[in-house]
């Protein structure tokens, strides 16, 4: 499996918040799934392709993030 990596280069974490906004492609004709608790993942309408994630309670449920989304490599 490869993996695409999520690093300050692509994303941008609100620590107000605890909320981690990664970016992977144009978002601005898209659509937002929730595909588990607090992990919504953002596709391209046409192409159903992902194009960012909105990860809800980052840091505190960084593990079970990690294991939900394996094909990402969170380097932050």
């Amino acid at each position: 499996m490869i993996q695409l990596e999520v690093s300050s280069k692509n994303s941008k974490y609100d620590e107000r918040h605890d909320v981690l906004h990664v970016f992977l492609g144009n978002s601005s004709n898209g659509f937002m799934d929730e595909e588990y608790p607090g992990v919504y993942v953002n596709r391209d309408d046409s192409t159903d392709d992902v194009v960012g994630l909105t990860l809800m309670d980052f840091k505190k449920r960084r593990t079970s993030i990690v294991n939900w989304l394996p094909q990402y490599k969170f380097s932050l």
